[in-house]
């Protein structure tokens, strides 16, 4: 035997082959029958078809607003896939193109045929003000008042939607020429419904009739018992000269629920993991939030500025897999604090200016803190004073770029302003102190940067070293089980030119100008 294979139900073979077992493709989305006869040896073909009907997934439609967006590097970015498959209906149109011309002679109608044989045999209207949805045509006309326009089904009923009213109403916007009549305008979408409020053609008479859903003239309950099967007929007679008009497409919407299930159908897609995901190039750079990279909803973040594109990818029930991309374009600025001085001494405010590095201009306002030490909180510079130890300095920037419609970011910059003064302890109590006078500190250190401290027993023995002496832990006696006594200690303070204020504690000052680097020595005790 021979199989013979009509893929799109044409008549028509298109493929045939020696054995039962062959594949196709389908390039286009929609409801194919396939038909298949037999050859035998003898020459002999089936007498009757094999009838097959196959689905072809369409495309869903997405959910993903906007496509494209940008952020602040830092901002949560909420990735949602939203995919609802999108109903197909096996239903004839009628295109005409650039338009057919309505003949502009008394008595002679356009007419134009719509072929269903869809349904089951034999299936009628039973109630079409529920039954049919819309009578539909896309259409322009120069005066509304000459024409009649009926839609009538296969058995003969009809229904007159629109009946020789409304005077000089343009429909769409023609061409009104008599000069040129066969030059088509523009074509506005007009339709009839059950549920239309507005009124008739007639009743909305003046100027152009806008675009839009009508009452009929004529009531929905004139094709009750129409036949669904067979050939359904638009109508337009122009019943006056010296004007003129064109239809492009035209069309009857019946209710969904008179199609029968192979005529119809509805990709099925699931929101749970398995079935929706996302993906981005450099995934593994980006913080994941919330969520997941194989579901339908991730929030995620980048903390550098680039454009990254996410693709969600959607599988239905067909088993088939669809894709959509978003855009977002991470924007970042990188506020710095300078001052000037670097260090507060003697009493002289420090000057401390936000600057802005950003590739873009825009707006910016600051906010600053701690506040006790400030002469304000807001601007672009501020005062600082008062500090008797390091204090770390904040400023908050809010940045509005001009180039991304108005994005609006926020950035901290910190610095610490250190103070020229530094005290140093004659006694720590490590064993009895309770968390307190408990370790070797020097209050006002942490100004300067690879600070040496060296610190000898009584016999000249070296029982602690620091090269960065206030960036880390201060020395701790008990946790290196050192004895009570007096211990001796060598602290070099890298300072390029003074001064260096040294406080005792009894409150005497000692004022170290010139440059540095400052090497002072003394002795302190621990007690028990």
């Amino acid at each position: 035997m021979t199989w013979n294979w009509d893929w799109d139900g044409d008549g028509e073979d298109e493929e045939t082959s020696d054995l039962a077992f062959v594949s196709h493709t389908f390039d286009d989305p929609g409801i194919v029958r396939v038909q298949m006869s037999l050859v035998d040896s003898e020459g002999c073909e089936s007498i009757e078809l094999t009838n097959y009907i196959v689905h072809v997934s369409n495309e869903p439609i997405w959910d993903l607003d906007p496509t494209s967006r940008t952020a602040c590097t830092g901002e949560e970015v909420n990735l949602f896939a939203n995919v609802v498959g999108q109903e197909y209906t096996l239903a004839p149109s009628v295109d005409f193109g650039d338009g057919l011309y309505i003949p502009d002679s008394v008595g002679v109608c356009f007419a134009s045929n719509l072929t269903f044989n869809q349904f089951i045999p034999g299936q009628l209207i039973q109630d079409a003000s529920a039954e049919v949805e819309e009578l539909f045509m896309n259409f322009e006309h120069s005066w509304m008042g000459d024409l009649t326009v009926s839609f009538i089904c296969p058995n003969g009923q009809s229904i007159q939607v629109h009946n020789q009213s409304g005077g000089g109403t343009f429909l769409g916007v023609p061409v009104d020429d008599d000069q040129d009549p066969n030059t088509p305008g523009e074509g506005f979408d007009y339709s009839w419904t059950p549920e239309a409020m507005n009124g008739t053609w007639g009743e909305n008479l003046g100027g152009t009739l806008p675009a839009g859903a009508y009452e009929s003239y004529q009531t929905f309950a004139n094709l009750n018992g129409c036949p669904l099967n067979g050939v359904w007929q638009l109508e337009i007679c122009d019943l006056l000269g010296s004007d003129n008009g064109f239809v492009f497409d035209w069309a009857i919407q019946f209710a969904d629920s008179l199609y029968p299930a192979e005529q119809s159908f509805t990709p099925l897609f699931g929101l749970e993991c398995d079935s929706t995901s996302w993906e981005t190039p450099l995934q593994d750079d980006h913080l994941l939030l919330e969520g997941d990279w194989n579901c339908a909803e991730a929030t995620v973040t980048m903390s550098d500025p680039g454009t990254h594109v996410y693709t969600a990818f959607a599988t239905n029930n067909f088993g088939c897999e669809y894709s959509q991309e978003i855009e977002v374009e991470y924007v970042a600025f990188s506020p710095r604090i300078e001052s000037s001085p670097d260090v507060y001494c003697g009493g002289v405010p420090v000057e401390l200016t936000a600057v802005v590095n950003a590739d873009t201009t825009g707006d910016a306002t600051f906010s600053w803190s701690p506040a006790e030490f400030l002469s304000s909180t807001s601007g672009e510079s501020v005062m600082a004073s008062g500090m008797s130890d390091p204090e770390r300095f904040n400023v908050t920037v809010a940045y509005e770029f001009d180039g991304f419609n108005g994005l609006l970011c926020e950035a901290v910059a910190s610095l610490v302003v250190g103070t020229c003064e530094i005290l140093i302890p004659n006694a720590i109590t490590p064993y009895d102190s309770f968390g307190k006078n408990d370790m070797f500190r020097i209050p006002g250190i942490e100004s300067y940067r690879d600070v040496e401290l060296v610190i000898l027993n009584r016999w000249g023995s070296k029982v602690y070293e620091n090269d960065d002496f206030g960036a880390g832990a201060f020395w701790d006696p008990a946790g290196d089980k050192a004895s009570s006594g007096v211990y001796y200690y060598v602290l070099t303070i890298p300072v390029d030119n003074g001064p260096l204020v040294v406080t005792s504690i009894d409150g005497e000052k000692v004022e170290y100008l010139g440059e540095g680097p400052f090497v002072l020595e003394g002795i302190f005790h621990v007690v028990d």
